[in-house]
């Protein structure tokens, strides 16, 4: 109880395992957020884990694919979202997303 084994949250595996966990989230909508603002890159979508790979679809577009263990994944403090942070694949540059749920995750 007092002496167990802390996470590594920054090991390829403990970011996979949380990928697995936000796999089948149903979306409300998606933000991007850049140096200067905030921006809706879609409403209505959901997340899959495919082969390794995290996707974020969102009105049948891919708006994210990336690397399920390169990917880092925090909890918004509302607990209606999460924050990913990683390289896109398809466009090669660091990003930042922001996916709010349409439901509160238990």
């Amino acid at each position: 109880m007092f002496f167990q084994r802390k996470r590594k949250e920054n090991s390829p595996a403990y970011r996979l395992e949380q990928a697995k966990k936000l796999s089948g989230a149903h979306l409300h909508y998606v933000t991007e957020k850049t140096e200067d603002d905030e921006l809706v890159l879609g409403k209505g979508g959901c997340v899959a884990l495919n082969g390794g790979e995290l996707i974020v679809l969102c009105a049948d577009q891919i708006v994210y694919r990336g690397s399920a263990r390169e990917t880092e994944i925090s909890d918004l403090l509302s607990g209606n979202g999460v924050v990913l942070r990683g390289a896109d694949s398809e466009t090669g540059r660091e990003r930042t997303l922001i996916l709010h749920f349409s439901y509160h995750r238990k």
